[in-house]
């Protein structure tokens, strides 16, 4: 469900929710250069939403078919059957160890 741009939004702050003290709102004792691409890194995964949104494509789901979020969906699914029958299977085996092998 894509969510409409409210024409009454101005863009004013009512409720700054900045918490003073957080690593992201004080600089860094040293000023590493990590802190400085994450923040370069968040600004430009900012822009890009932005950009998505006047687009009108407000999640990456937009750009996939329903055949494509289908295949996707039951890939997934299979890929957790999987791991769950390996599981189980070794399991099985364990038990069998242990009646036939170990406490004999």
């Amino acid at each position: 469900m894509a969510r409409k741009i409210d024409e009454l939004d101005d863009g004013r702050v009512i409720a700054n929710m900045d918490v003073e003290g957080m690593p992201w709102t004080k600089p860094s004792l040293f000023q590493s250069a990590a802190g400085r691409f994450a923040r370069e890194d968040i600004r430009r995964m900012r822009e890009q939403r932005l950009a998505r949104e006047e687009k009108g494509l407000v999640s990456p789901l937009q750009e996939f078919s329903k055949q494509e979020i289908r295949q996707f969906t039951r890939n997934s699914v299979l890929a957790g059957l999987l791991i769950g029958a390996i599981y189980m299977i070794g399991l099985v085996l364990f038990i069998l160890f242990c009646v036939y092998i170990w406490l004999r």
